[in-house]
């Protein structure tokens, strides 16, 4: 609509993956010399990134560099099991494999393949995109690829990119084999206030804009800047709303006020642009309506947006929501630590002052990393969950509960010093790394997973709760996991859509605890909270 009014040949900003558009900052120069040097040695080259940084893009630019002796094949679904993904890499590289064909086959079929490529001089690199989602199965399959090699050199190079949490993925003890064969590893960033200034300018080049002429002012910039935080396709999504509101209104240049205006159309932003902070002996608040605009720009999702929170106190929703919570209104954001004590407090069995996960004697710490709004819904108890901040580190709020419209998530509600915080799923997905975390409280003598065979206190614990359950006295086991309560451990995991394996391990507990409501209720720490009786977290 706007291309002829500036004098382009496509649009500058499309959120397609375009190599052309590749704009090199020195993270980015960074990034495709790590990866041009990584796969010349052979083993795994790591390049990690927040969404919408660049990634994709840089790694099409990098695939483009090489020679044609090169063969590539790249994984992008990396949601498979071992089967299907050696069967997606035979695929990629061309191979033909029978639809039956074992995991050894397929193993051995790219085996040949690989040595086959060597013994004609062409090299052979497997790209796996979003690979923060392979299982640990998969990337032990990853693993033992790296193990073809000839007395001088490897096979296989191997590139995997992905999200931060790829990194967490990796550093876990059973991956200490896969991790140790990374031979180059980089990060990349968002672009500085400078880098934004110079990236505007190559895609409008690109794209055919006349050399010394931008639609946009110093100050649009900066405020492009503060809206986004350098992250490439958010700036293009701005961007290309500026250029339409440039053209709609018939104006040449945009100021901060025409950029402010369409950041707001486009992501539907309410309050300041700066994020206020404070931080105190107890805790560090966030004006959570400033941090949303700022967290928003780590994110890259086009529908994604900020509007005027609206909240309530207590279980029943207000008249007026938009006017119970003011733009002053915080959530608290503290230490995961901390939240840990807050939360270990509303079990009465615990009375410690130091990290209650540390004692596992009493409670138990759950984490995760991938985690879904869904299994939020049916876990029904508080949860810590991890948001991403404006400077690319992580904090936490604490999770009250999930609001559904019949099996749909619609709303979360979040624990603040004035009550509960509803925010719309639209609003809060889209900050949220996926990892959570939670404190449950074993049966006395548990200690691992539960089956035919097992006794002990805990087995007693377990027929107990199912006993309660069920509204009877007579219970299906006194010490000894016996075959009744085998079955009956199976009957109640079939209910709630759990592996049917009859062995009662923590997420059955949990499950268990949930149905029968015994956990900690928040509200109890919201009624201290509003009073300022909390203890010292400390």
């Amino acid at each position: 609509m706007y291309l002829d009014y500036f004098g382009l040949r496509e649009s500058p900003f499309s959120i397609a993956v375009n190599p052309r558009y590749l704009y090199l900052s020195e993270r980015h120069k960074e990034a495709l010399n790590h990866l041009l040097y990584g796969v010349s040695g052979g083993g795994f080259v790591l390049l990690t990134g927040e969404v919408g940084t660049g990634k994709t893009t840089l790694n099409r630019y990098f695939l483009a560099q090489l020679p044609d002796s090169t063969r590539v094949a790249v994984i992008q679904n990396p949601r498979l099991s071992e089967h299907e993904f050696l069967a997606a890499a035979c695929e990629a590289l061309g191979l033909s494999v029978p639809d039956n064909a074992s995991l050894k086959t397929l193993f051995d079929a790219l085996g040949t393949f690989l040595l086959d490529q060597d013994r004609r001089g062409q090299r052979t690199i497997l790209m796996i995109d979003e690979a923060q989602h392979l299982s640990l199965e998969v990337l032990e399959q990853v693993r033992l690829l790296t193990n073809l090699e000839t007395d001088t050199h490897k096979l296989v190079q191997i590139v995997l990119i992905g999200q931060p949490e790829l990194l967490t993925k990796l550093n876990k003890p059973e991956l200490r084999q896969l991790n140790q064969r990374v031979t180059g590893r980089y990060k990349l960033g968002a672009l500085s206030l400078h880098e934004v200034q110079a990236y505007l300018d190559h895609r409008l080049g690109v794209a055919g804009l006349a050399p010394g002429v931008s639609p946009f002012g110093k100050d649009s910039v900066e405020a492009i800047y503060r809206f986004t935080g350098g992250v490439p396709r958010l700036i293009n999504l701005l961007c290309d709303r500026v250029l339409l509101a440039l053209y709609a209104k018939q104006l040449r240049v945009a100021d901060k006020a025409l950029t402010k205006l369409a950041a707001h159309e486009l992501w539907q932003l309410d309050g300041e642009l700066q994020v206020k902070s404070e931080t105190t002996p107890k805790a560090a608040t966030v004006n959570w309506l400033t941090m949303g605009v700022a967290v928003i720009a780590l994110v890259a999702i086009a529908a994604l947006g900020w509007v005027l929170i609206t909240g309530y106190s207590g279980g029943t929703p207000a008249k007026d929501t938009a006017a119970e919570i003011a733009p002053s209104s915080v959530v608290p954001t503290l230490p995961i630590e901390q939240y840990e004590r807050l939360l270990a407090v509303l079990w009465r069995s615990y009375e410690g002052a130091g990290t209650p996960c540390a004692d596992r004697s009493l409670l138990r710490c759950q984490q995760a990393v991938n985690g879904d709004w869904q299994a939020l819904a049916a876990l029904n108890r508080p949860v810590i969950l991890e948001l991403l901040t404006p400077l690319r580190e992580k904090q936490h709020v604490l999770l009250h509960s999930v609001l559904l419209d019949g099996t749909e998530v619609k709303a979360i509600e979040l624990a603040s010093s004035e009550g509960v915080v509803v925010i719309s799923l639209a609003q809060v997905a889209p900050m949220w790394t996926g990892g959570y975390s939670y404190i449950w409280q074993p049966p006395p003598g548990f200690d691992g997973p539960l089956g035919l065979g097992s006794a002990g206190e805990a087995v007693a614990q377990i027929a107990q709760k199912l006993a309660r359950l069920d509204g009877t006295t007579r219970v299906l086991a006194e010490r000894e996991f016996t075959p009744f309560l085998h079955a009956r451990v199976i009957e109640f995991q079939s209910e709630q859509g759990l592996t049917t394996d009859g062995v009662v391990g923590q997420e059955t507990l949990v499950r268990l605890n949930a149905v029968l409501n015994e956990r900690p209720s928040l509200d109890e720490l919201l009624g201290q909270w509003q009073r300022g009786q909390t203890r010292d977290t400390d």
